[in-house]
């Protein structure tokens, strides 16, 4: 049997999870190849893709990759702004891995701001 995307079908949920999954490891890709413009679209996809659809932990994934990318080319503000509302919507489940690596990102943008003699400290 075939189901419209709009019907509330169990099987949905897969698709939707691989639909909104494509568009970051194609960001990784892209970014590994210094392809940074089309990595940042991936990822902008695949952010928009796991928030439309109330996953949060996607989104913070996707969000964590993007805010990598930029934290890597001296963004760590514009870093901050993306990560750190995805970050803040959790309430609970800080001990997995997860969520600590998106802490981690978020204290390394945070000391990219504020080190002056960052090379990299151009993203402000």
């Amino acid at each position: 049997m075939i189901h419209r995307a709009g019907d509330n079908h169990p099987g949905r949920i897969g698709g939707v999870l691989l639909r909104g999954r494509a568009d970051a490891p194609q960001g990784w890709v892209r970014e590994i190849a210094g392809e940074h413009a089309q990595a940042d679209a991936h990822y902008a996809k695949a952010v928009a893709a796991a928030e439309a659809r109330g996953l949060h932990l996607l989104t913070l994934r996707a969000a964590c990759s993007r805010a990598r990318m930029w934290q890597g080319q001296g963004r760590h503000a514009q870093a901050l702004a993306l990560l750190q509302p995805v970050y803040d919507g959790f309430t609970e489940g800080f001990d997995f891995l997860d969520l600590s690596e998106a802490r981690l990102l978020l204290d390394s943008c945070l000391g990219g701001l504020r080190d002056p003699t960052s090379p990299r400290n151009f993203g402000l």
